[in-house]
């Protein structure tokens, strides 16, 4: 900390202590000496208040409710004043917001109508503070307008800077970037003007969040970089905890993860020595973010799950509704579906809870104004009793105004009460219908695990059994390779190659579909000649249609261009023409076509092969899938099928089929064509 930072803390101190003093020590009486014993006390507190703030926010906490104590026993309201900011102060740093936002509401309400002092101002700003972090943005404006003024009529640029600063962060959050910018631009210039280093390490992060909004990573790294160098040099231990939490943030987002997390193992660290519980909390949230981006899920869970837990402790209800929906999220892509819904159900009644919150807080700040309302006229109370000398009456004046404040905030407060409860019925109403959907949502997930549990049992049986084939083939070869032709040798490898060969297929189709039910298949829509593929994919497959005596078909000779993902396309016709190969018999034909209907490409495979029934239609996309023998004893899941609709979903189509039985099969893909605009694009 500046030697220059730390002699004007002590002159604003001293300047109140003398302030406080004149009437003490005018006061008569035998509890003169007493007085003075106090006060001296008191100013003891309030000259330490700056360096504790910095070292431990925790112990300034207790400092200031002694303090504050004694203050209030001499009547001494400059003093109340200063120890309810400093415990205001010392809270928001703790991040017990609320605590935080009572304190610096008792101090303003002992301030004099339109005071001009600079104690005046460093309270609106800190009131104006608090109302940004409570989402209070109308109040938190009129709150930081007063200290400018105060500011501007003081000519203290040091009061200007953080008005400014808490002003651009207030628009940022509003998104009104340029007005932000402008703000903290002006902040910044006064910190430069003054060398004040508390305005200067604000300003700072300030332009670092600025800078990570335009995704300037690498210019808010250098402003969050200055921001550190200056909090450790006022010994600050708080804010160079939050500027680092910051930077870990601003290296998350540059993808420097291993950056990131060391830095936040600092943070925590120095957060440690803050005895905030609440604070250690938003650490390990950050942990939990950066572990979900890197797929770390099990670091991801427990860093969260310690964030609750400190949350739950502390009775943080909007900070558990933001973990438990994180939660929610990590176990969903682990495919932990159980847990992810029960933390989805605890997000929807956390969020329930807050409005009940805001009802609850909502009374409690009539009751403040009130109690703000108590102490203005306890004040002139005081007042009227040293010029009047008639405590009778004023007892009874006050009597009579309370209670008929006391009768309107009650009457206020009954219809306020019929009104929440109203809502709440209503409420609950609409809690039953979201249990109903969660029902009905477990309900089909039930069903697809029965599916998925289906599909698997057909899957594991059709790999056993080409596992099967290749060991029997292979112990024979093992046990009487001496005894065996070489034609024989020759034959059992032919079918150990085409059982291998069929057991790939199985395992490409198998992990295709696992990628698209974990949405980890690349998909790039692009415009481009669905005809030339079809020429391709018949190229390809023209041997093995040959073996079985089979004729491919396609005179289609117009150019069809669609606009889709070109590899999941080929998946699908790709299956398709193997399934029709499959089906049909020696000497079949094969026909292919392409063609433009109702603004989509109709591509066309049919055969005149073995066909199907209406049953076995109705089962051919679903996770009913039962393994098929084809014409030459291949071997099929309906897998591939599955694959098929997972991919012209993908691409905005679908899949038409029309058969019967005997008569061969006819499959239609629908995709979309592509446009103008999208032909001049690709």
């Amino acid at each position: 900390m500046s030697k220059m930072y730390q002699v004007k803390s002590i002159l604003i101190i001293l300047a109140f202590s003398f302030t406080v003093s004149l009437p003490l020590f005018a006061g008569q009486g035998n509890d003169g000496d007493d007085r003075v014993e106090k006060l001296d006390k008191a100013q003891k507190i309030l000259l330490s208040m700056p360096q504790i703030m910095l070292r431990s926010p925790q112990t300034a906490v207790t400092e200031a409710e002694q303090g504050l104590m004694l203050a209030k026993s001499l009547h001494d309201t400059p003093s109340t004043i200063s120890f309810d900011y400093y415990l205001s102060l010392a809270h928001c740093i703790l991040h017990n917001y609320y605590i935080s936002y009572n304190y610096i509401i008792a101090a303003c309400g002992l301030l004099q109508q339109g005071a001009v002092s600079e104690q005046a101002a460093n309270v609106y700003n800190l009131r104006g503070r608090n109302e940004i972090i409570l989402g209070k943005s109308d109040q938190a404006t009129q709150s930081l307008l007063k200290a400018v003024s105060i500011g501007e009529k003081l000519n203290n640029k040091i009061v200007l800077a953080e008005a400014y600063n808490y002003i651009g962060i207030l628009n940022y959050i509003m998104r009104n970037d340029e007005k932000a910018q402008t703000f903290i631009e002006k902040a910044y210039q006064l910190s430069l003007e003054t060398q004040d280093p508390a305005s200067l390490a604000l300003s700072s992060e300030h332009k670092a969040i600025l800078s990570m909004k335009e995704k300037k990573y690498t210019q808010a790294f250098q402003w969050n970089k200055s921001a550190i160098k200056t909090r450790y040099e006022m010994g600050d231990l708080p804010g160079l905890s939050e500027a680092l939490e910051t930077t870990a943030i601003n290296l998350r987002e540059m993808s420097h993860f291993q950056e990131a997390i060391d830095t936040l193992n600092v943070a925590l660290k120095y957060r440690k020595k803050l005895h905030s519980e609440l604070a250690d909390a938003s650490i390990y949230t950050n942990f939990g973010i950066i572990y979900f981006t890197l797929n770390h899920l099990q670091d991801a869970i427990e860093n969260f799950k310690l964030a609750m837990q400190l949350r739950k402790v502390n009775g943080d209800i909007r900070g558990m509704s933001s973990t438990a929906k994180a939660l929610a999220r990590v176990y969903e892509k682990a495919a932990d579906y159980k847990n992810a819904l029960e933390y989805q159900k605890l997000f929807k009644t956390l969020s329930d809870s807050i409005y009940s919150e805001k009802a609850t807080r909502a009374y409690h700040e009539s009751l403040e104004k009130y109690s703000v309302e108590t102490k203005q006229h306890e004040i002139t109370r005081l007042e009227e009793r040293s010029k009047l000398r008639n405590k009778l009456i004023i007892g009874l004046l006050l009597t009579i105004v309370i209670s008929i404040i006391g009768i309107f905030i009650m009457l206020r407060y009954i219809r306020y009460r019929k009104a929440t409860q109203e809502q709440l019925i209503a409420d609950n109403e609409k809690i039953q219908i979201q249990n109903e959907q969660l029902n009905t949502l477990n309900e089909e997930l039930n069903i697809l695990n029965k599916h998925k549990d289906k599909l698997f049992s057909i899957i594991a049986h059709d790999l056993r059994s080409p596992f099967t084939g290749i060991f029997g083939y292979t112990d024979l070869l093992v046990r009487e390779m001496d005894e065996l032709s070489n034609e024989e040798i020759h034959e059992f490898t032919q079918s150990i190659t085409g059982i291998s060969k069929n057991l790939m297929e199985l395992l490409d189709k198998l992990l295709l579909w696992a990628k698209v039910q974990t949405g980890n298949i690349n998909f790039t829509p692009r415009a481009y000649s669905v005809t030339r593929q079809i020429h391709e994919i018949i190229n390809f497959y023209q041997a093995i249609a040959l073996a079985k005596k089979i004729t491919l078909q396609f005179e289609t000779t117009d150019e069809v261009l669609l606009y889709a993902d070109k590899e999941t396309v080929e998946i699908i016709l790709r299956n398709l023409v193997t399934n029709a190969i499959k089906f049909t018999p020696q000497n079949g034909v094969i026909s292919l076509s392409v063609k433009e209907q109702n603004q989509l490409a109709a591509i066309s495979i049919s055969d005149n092969g073995v066909g199907m029934n209406e049953e076995v239609i109705n089962t051919l996309f679903t996770m009913e899938a039962h393994s098929t023998v084809g014409t030459g004893n291949e071997r099929g899941t309906g897998l591939g099928l599955l694959l098929c609709k997972e991919m012209a979903d993908f691409n905005k189509g679908e899949i038409l089929v029309s058969s019967t039985p005997n008569n061969g099969s006819t499959f239609t893909v629908l995709l979309p064509l592509t446009s103008q605009m999208q032909e001049k694009v690709a």
